[in-house]
């Protein structure tokens, strides 16, 4: 996430916006049973957001 908070903090309006986008987004897949394509994975978080 350290890369995630240093974007955060040079760009915050834009960050927050792109950020907030990704998590609607996956959010509204969700509710609908499309994401995560598998059931069982749940707790599927895009690779840009773990830690290297």
């Amino acid at each position: 996430m350290s890369l995630l908070i240093s974007l955060t903090s040079s760009t915050p309006d834009l960050t927050q916006v792109v950020v907030r986008s990704i998590a609607w987004f996956i959010n509204v897949q969700q509710e609908r049973g499309i994401w995560p394509p598998s059931r069982h994975r749940a707790t599927y978080v895009p690779p840009m957001f773990t830690e290297s």
